[in-house]
């Protein structure tokens, strides 16, 4: 870090932003809103801004700051876990985060956030559409449960709305995907895949732009789908998955699930990974992994599914 160079980190959550800036500037804890992103452009001029995911919260600000031409990256929550522990710091707190953001920026390498509408509009769409159809899902729990006629009605009113609504998504969405190019020809790509669905591929192309520049092993870390061990001494833990994007975690999930149905090579690696006596989820999880493994190189090669590909 030179002298000359500050570093903001940024703590983001739903109703705030706390700021720290390096070195030895000021700290600032702001609601979030509009009027606040204004405001971090002003003070973020001339400095690269570190933020850690938060749930879609931070996207209005990253949106604020790249159109100020400000240099923004992307903080892996998982390794800013590590580091915070190769640091010797145990306490969480939005100040405390904010200033160990600011500090894992000005340290470690991590990537540019880059300035793409179309992408931002894709990922709001597929959003949308998951938020709808954990709403549908609930409701259809709680109808079955139901045994009013009257409630009943409603609520098979409030599911036929939603599931025209996610029509409605899904529609927009492939016409998005089809207008650009490059995004077009990623998710036929993904969609050769036996198990990989317009959902599942046009929400990775959404959610995970890194996909296809990556090395596999950053990828499924990133991710979240990549063992860690437990291990101290001569006593070996058990590995874990952990951290990660949670809602490409699920796409996954489901585009494995549909795959150990329906593709015959990750059925086998499925089937021969339970035979060997590993448990279901763990089974389910590495089979997980090599289907982000298979995509990601698909991706980077130009390359559509065959079951060499594997």
């Amino acid at each position: 870090m030179t002298q000359t160079q500050r570093f903001v980190g940024i703590d983001v959550s739903k109703d705030g932003l706390d700021f720290e800036t390096l070195p030895g500037g000021p700290r600032h804890h702001w609601d979030n809103t509009e009027a606040s992103w204004r405001k971090a452009r002003t003070l973020c001029r001339g400095a690269v801004v570190g933020i850690e995911p938060s749930g879609g919260y931070e996207r209005g600000l990253i949106r604020t700051l790249l159109g100020a031409g400000i240099e923004v990256r992307r903080v892996n929550p998982y390794q800013l876990r590590h580091y915070a522990e190769a640091l010797g710091i145990k306490a969480k707190t939005d100040r405390l985060d904010a200033g160990l953001i600011a500090r894992f920026t000005a340290a470690m390498p991590t990537r540019p956030v880059l300035h793409d509408k179309t992408r931002e509009r894709l990922a709001a769409l597929v959003e949308a559409r998951r938020a709808l159809a954990e709403d549908g899902a609930r409701l259809k729990n709680q109808a079955a449960h139901m045994e009013e006629p009257d409630l009943k009605r409603l609520w098979a009113r409030r599911l036929t709305r939603i599931e025209a609504d996610i029509r409605l998504l899904d529609a927009r969405i492939a016409a998005d995907v089809a207008k650009d190019a490059a995004l077009d020809r990623r998710a036929a790509l993904l969609s050769s895949v036996p198990g990989i669905g317009p959902v599942v591929a046009h929400g990775l192309l959404a959610l995970l732009p890194e996909l296809g520049q990556l090395p596999r092993r950053a990828l499924a870390a990133l991710v979240g789908v990549a063992p860690f061990a437990h291990d101290s001494g001569e006593k070996s833990g058990r590995r874990e998955i952990w951290g990660g994007r949670q809602a490409v975690r699920r796409l996954l999930f489901l585009a494995a699930m549909s795959a150990v149905q329906h593709n015959p090579v990750l059925k086998a690696f499925h089937t021969r990974l339970k035979d060997q006596g590993k448990l279901p989820k763990v089974a389910l999880v590495a089979t997980m992994r090599k289907l982000l493994t298979i995509l990601n190189a698909m991706l980077a090669n130009d390359q559509a599914w065959t079951p060499k590909t594997a």
